[in-house]
């Protein structure tokens, strides 16, 4: 699911200068299935869904050897410290989902561990949530069993968070350097 930059960035800027009170994006939905990327291991299901304001410990790793399918969402918090809550609908029951903070994730998924900001808890349809710092960026991931073909769908809510797109690929920032560097040699000639 890949958006346009400066759409994202667009709405970035309006969003911070609105000073809207809340913020629901989404639902964001998808399916796993052949071809998916992978993961060594998922996130502990302990039980406890994570709470905004209440610091939750990183539950640890679970089967760390087993191959998981995993798809992850890039947000970001443009306000000071915000309550992000993620409200999961679960159609597997190997589903879990998880937030980082940083603008990547580790496949490797016990190298998540310094960057967690909470998790479900368990493999239900419930909402969770976290505080994300002030200009936090935040990856939201969801693994499920790498035989489970399933579907998710989440929202996002938030005061000040957005979606952000994917960093851009090489190739598109080549294109973008060979265009200004096109302007800048037009403008030379025309002077």
């Amino acid at each position: 699911m890949k958006t346009n930059l400066s759409c994202a960035i667009a709405l970035s800027a309006l969003l911070a200068c609105s000073g809207a009170s809340a913020v629901t994006l989404g639902p964001y939905t998808g399916s796993w299935g052949a071809g998916d990327d992978t993961q060594l291991g998922r996130i502990y299901r302990d039980g406890t869904s994570s709470t905004a304001g209440t610091a939750k410990a990183f539950p640890g790793v679970s089967n760390s050897s087993s191959t998981y399918l995993y798809e992850t969402f890039l947000f970001q918090n443009l306000g000071g410290p915000d309550a992000i809550t993620v409200d999961a609908t679960v159609s597997s029951a190997n589903t879990v989902f998880a937030a980082f903070s940083g603008s990547s994730y580790d496949p490797v998924f016990a190298n998540n561990a310094g960057t967690y900001l909470g998790d479900l808890g368990s493999s239900t349809s419930q909402p969770f949530s976290f505080t994300a710092p002030t200009g936090a960026f935040m990856v939201v991931a969801m693994t499920t069993g790498s035989s489970t073909v399933g579907n998710f769908s989440f929202t996002v809510d938030g005061a000040n968070v957005s979606a952000v797109s994917a960093v851009p690929e090489p190739s598109t920032l080549v294109m973008f350097g060979l265009g200004v560097l096109g302007v800048i040699a037009r403008r030379r000639q025309a002077a």
